[in-house]
């Protein structure tokens, strides 16, 4: 239990000898975002302490400082060259705006009703390929050649224009 504690009281110690550096380093990452440097100051902190042990025990004060400069410089690397998702929930409120969407909303209510109009073999294809399956996946899904996958996603592409221009064109003339 005490050794717990003791690296814990170490690792306090560390952090507060070198907090105006590693705020400076997180500071010019951010950009001088006050709030985002907060959180990078803890992201920074969280990795010291899970690092803690590589440090050695007999490293001099210039060795310790520069061994949380890199740390510190390999945290905020890390962070920017991971891809940022963006973790928000679909809140109800959020899923309404979507829907309102009118280029969004359109598009695919237009899309929707196009495909409708084919026949049931090129609506199934059409929806697998709008869920995600790639060409290859398409090819061994409906045992024909990746070749033959483009060709008849071209021909169908070339339905969907024929029956949107019959269907604007009948729109119009009413």
């Amino acid at each position: 239990m005490s050794d717990n504690t003791d690296l814990y009281i170490g690792y306090t110690h560390l952090v507060a000898r070198h907090k105006k550096t590693i705020w400076r380093l997180c500071w010019r990452f951010c950009r001088g975002n006050t709030e985002q440097c907060r959180d990078l100051m803890q992201d920074v902190a969280l990795v010291l302490w899970t690092r803690l042990d590589r440090l050695r025990d007999n490293a001099t004060p210039k060795e310790e400082r520069q061994w949380v400069i890199l740390t510190t410089r390999s945290v905020l690397h890390n962070l920017h060259r991971r891809p940022h998702i963006d973790a928000t929930t679909i809140t109800d409120a959020l899923a309404d705006q979507l829907a309102n969407d009118d280029t969004n909303a359109q598009v695919s209510e237009t899309l929707q009703e196009l495909i409708a109009w084919l026949n049931p073999e090129d609506r199934t294809f059409v929806k697998d390929y709008l869920f995600g399956y790639q060409r290859h996946e398409l090819a061994v899904k409906y045992n024909i050649s990746p070749n033959a996958v483009n060709k008849r996603m071209q021909r169908i592409v070339q339905k969907l224009k024929t029956i949107k221009d019959k269907l604007y064109n009948q729109s119009e003339k009413k």
